[in-house]
């Protein structure tokens, strides 16, 4: 915890008051929101939710859904066109919102089936632009992603 009235350690970038008013520390709080809005003591990595395969950590996009399959996340570090399986979930009636990890904000996306090949695309693809596709199963009627009550 390096502090302007003592000799740092291990080269900080910054003292630690002030990097608690950078960007991605007051972001973490809309992640932490998506999170807590679907069950979470169910939930398990499943990177064969992603059908193509990345190389690049910089784009490495990461999966996850409910063991039940009632629900999936995708992130998409640099957003772009990404092929899905969604074989795993446990409806053919699927519905799938946009998630914007910057500002909390999410999107109405295409209602979807789960099929074993599907393609998706966030709604912009800035450079730099991440994003998180989240798809329900609509049965289960969720709360918009990030919305902690209906």
């Amino acid at each position: 915890m390096y502090t302007t009235d003592r000799d740092p350690i291990n080269q900080p970038l910054r003292p630690w008051p002030v990097a608690l008013d950078l960007p991605m520390a007051n972001q973490a709080k809309h992640l932490k929101n998506l999170m807590l809005s679907r069950p979470f003591l169910s939930r398990i990595p499943d990177q064969t939710l992603l059908l193509d395969t990345l190389t690049n950590y910089q784009d490495y996009q990461v999966a996850t859904r409910c063991s039940a399959g009632r629900y999936a996340m995708v992130y998409l570090p640099k957003g772009g066109r990404t092929r899905l399986d969604l074989s795993s979930l446990a409806s053919a009636e699927l519905t799938t919102w946009w998630y914007d990890p910057r500002t909390g904000s999410s999107f109405p996306g295409a209602s979807v089936s789960n099929a074993t090949e599907i393609t998706i695309a966030p709604p912009s693809s800035g450079q730099g632009h991440d994003w998180v596709l989240v798809v329900d199963v609509v049965a289960e009627g969720f709360v918009r992603p990030g919305a902690l009550t209906n």
